[in-house]
């Protein structure tokens, strides 16, 4: 995949890889903000 694109292996995880990176960290955040959220009630 990396070849199509055409850039190498560092370059790509800066552009795109580091992205994905992003999605698991957005999703414990909002579960973390879910649990507080339900123990306020």
């Amino acid at each position: 995949m990396v070849a199509l694109f055409g850039m190498g292996g560092p370059e790509w995880f800066i552009e795109i890889g580091s992205r994905y990176l992003v999605i698991p960290a957005m999703a414990i955040l909002a579960g973390a903000s879910a649990e507080l959220g339900a123990e306020k009630r």
